[in-house]
């Protein structure tokens, strides 16, 4: 819930600086902003974990097989992400140093909320 409440307090944040631009405009910049991916991640988790909660609560074997398979899912691909660095460290150095450049320091200081952040 504290993924989705940042998420959701990034978002607000976001469109309220840009009241300039068009509400589809607005929709892309924060869905591909960080908070809108923290809202969407929150969300899954959340999703995930109260389907085990309650499975496990009532006995119910449909919510606790849906909550093994999604911890299943989410393990083998943090492990392929995993070893994707490992085989290929120069692409994933790539990808990083691609994703915190400059360009992006740049780009976050033109919000207001988000230039003492960075």
């Amino acid at each position: 819930m504290l993924i989705i409440a940042i998420g959701l307090y990034g978002v607000v944040f976001t469109a309220q600086d840009l009241n300039g631009l068009k509400s589809v405009q607005i929709a892309y910049i924060v869905i591909t902003d960080l908070s809108g991916v923290m809202v969407a991640l929150g969300s899954i988790i959340f999703i995930v974990s109260f389907a085990g909660c309650v499975g496990a609560l009532r006995e119910n074997l449909c919510l606790l097989k849906l909550y093994f398979w999604c911890l299943t899912i989410f393990l083998i691909a943090e492990l392929l992400f995993a070893i994707a660095c490992i085989i290929f460290p120069w692409k994933s150095r790539e990808i990083i140093e691609s994703v915190l450049s400059k360009r992006l320091i740049v780009d976050y200081e033109e919000t207001a909320n988000t230039k003492n952040f960075v």
